[in-house]
């Protein structure tokens, strides 16, 4: 559900590195809210398209409305998609991370028209979160999700909701 209309962008903060990805506050911005998480906490999610870098695209995680607590951003080349990610520490192991790349993967391969999305998991936390979200492991720290892939968990996922 977009409801950008709600949201003073103006109020939000964002201290989180590097400063070039910070939320840009003048710019152009849809808002979502995210699912709910395990511990019953709901964020909202703001979505930017980088104007100062083509082919990027900014997904911020906001805690009380005024905070970014997380922030994935993606680059793209035609129709193969790229996202890097990052939870502030404190609130990280409370689901956030995975309700927001299933968000944000769900966008880019609905929305943007994605053919395959991967993952560069640098530490544990993010290898566990991409591959509870559906990714295969292709080296180390490489991870990738192709939409045929995506579209076959989402049907599975589906007909156990219906049972």
């Amino acid at each position: 559900m977009d409801n950008s209309n709600n949201v003073d962008i103006s109020r939000i903060t964002d201290s989180m590195k590097p400063p070039e990805f910070r939320i840009q506050k003048l710019q152009d911005f849809f808002a979502y809210t995210l699912p709910l998480t395990k511990n019953n906490e709901q964020y909202l999610m703001i979505e930017q398209i980088d104007k100062r870098q083509s082919n990027t695209i900014h997904y911020y995680v906001i805690d009380d409305g005024i905070t970014v607590i997380g922030r994935f951003d993606i680059g793209y080349s035609e129709l193969d998609y790229g996202i890097t990610y990052h939870i502030v520490d404190e609130f990280q192991n409370r689901g956030i991370g995975q309700i927001a790349l299933k968000f944000v993967v769900g966008q880019l391969f609905n929305k943007y028209g994605a053919t395959r999305i991967r993952i560069l998991a640098i530490n544990d936390r993010s290898r566990s979160i991409a591959q509870k979200s559906g990714f295969r492991r292709k080296t180390e720290k490489l991870y990738e999700l192709s939409a045929t892939e995506f579209q076959r968990d989402r049907s599975k996922e589906n007909e156990l909701e219906e049972r």
